[in-house]
């Protein structure tokens, strides 16, 4: 029986991946609970979704229908600006009045749930690192380490890395795909 079989079957481990971000080749942690397919780390994750869209919407606006709805959309966005021109444009409150109780509010829940996510609350785990091409020393440094998941929350000590080929063939020897 190999050393990933035995320690595998001593302690149930989560798999934690360490890969660089497909925009901006920096290493990021995370597990495939909640992102399986996660290519880009958390600054760049938002920025290359804005760039999709954009494009989608660019490619929609380029066929017939799509200039036809937008037409449309832009007769309808004018006509309601149209009506609902007025003269005074004086906020009706007096100074001081703003009211913010229901942000507060939703702060707060906020709050709570991430401190239930990422508080005591989280189930404990010990973590097989799978390690890119190139990544391999920078995960070595992580052994014993102990590192909670950006994408779950889940905290433990990273019992054992792994090479992304190693880990694939150990999935593979083991009939998961």
């Amino acid at each position: 029986m190999s050393s990933f079989r035995r320690l595998a079957a001593r302690v149930a481990l989560d798999v934690l991946f360490l890969r660089p971000c497909k925009r901006c080749q920096r290493a990021y942690l995370h597990c495939r609970s909640r992102e399986p397919g996660r290519l880009y780390c958390a600054e760049c994750s938002l920025a290359a979704r804005k760039e999709r869209e954009k494009r989608a919407r660019r490619n929609y606006r380029d066929q017939d229908y799509g200039k036809e709805q937008h037409r449309d959309e832009e007769i309808d966005r004018r006509e309601r600006i149209r009506l609902c021109r007025v003269g005074d444009r004086r906020c009706g409150e007096e100074q001081g009045q703003l009211q913010v109780g229901a942000t507060t509010a939703i702060e707060s829940v906020v709050t709570e749930a991430t401190h239930a996510l990422h508080g005591g609350k989280a189930r404990a785990v010990q973590w097989l690192l799978v390690a890119w091409p190139g990544l391999l020393s920078a995960a070595m440094r992580l052994v014993g380490v102990q590192i909670a998941c950006p994408c779950c929350g889940r905290m433990g000590p990273v019992a054992r890395v792994l090479q992304l080929d190693a880990w694939r063939e150990a999935r593979r020897r083991r009939g998961f795909g």
